[in-house]
């Protein structure tokens, strides 16, 4: 199920990045070429690198190529370095759950304002936020009983 889902967080933060390269590129021989910029170049690829680097956030993790300090990991021995990964895992949960509480309350409390270059609801780019949150949340959870229950990770 993981497996699934990671493929299509990856598939979806793959066509944001080439999305939002197509826009860059529009917008840019647009305003070279035909002296004429759109106004909502700026904003949609600032969104659209919101939402790939969220999403993929979501993909990283489940491969341990997000940002972490792998030092911490390293140094402990033994039951000390059980103890190091079990609290890393659960810190992870915690931070990234709260996260996407916060984020989701946030998108939906701009929910009635709109964008002023694409004329969206600007909670729309920013559910971004809170679904790759609730995939960092959710991996890692999975991670903390997996680590827990086999000892797996040390």
């Amino acid at each position: 199920m993981l497996g699934y889902i990671k493929k299509i967080l990856l598939s979806l933060s793959t066509l944001c990045l080439f999305v939002n390269v197509v826009v860059l590129l529009g917008g840019v021989s647009s305003r070279y070429i035909f002296n004429s910029s759109p106004i909502w170049v700026d904003e949609a690829a600032r969104y659209l690198l919101i939402g790939s680097v969220m999403l993929m956030a979501g993909v990283l993790i489940t491969t341990n190529e997000h940002m972490r300090l792998s030092i911490v990991d390293k140094l402990p021995k033994g039951k000390w370095s059980f103890i190091v990964v079990i609290y890393r895992h659960l810190m992870t949960t915690v931070i990234a759950g709260f996260m996407t509480y916060a984020s989701y309350h946030y998108a939906m409390s701009i929910a009635n304002f709109t964008t002023i270059g694409l004329g969206i609801s600007k909670s729309i780019p920013l559910y971004a936020l809170p679904i790759g949150f609730f995939f960092i949340t959710l991996y890692s959870a999975i991670k903390t009983v997996s680590v827990v229950t086999e000892k797996e990770g040390l």
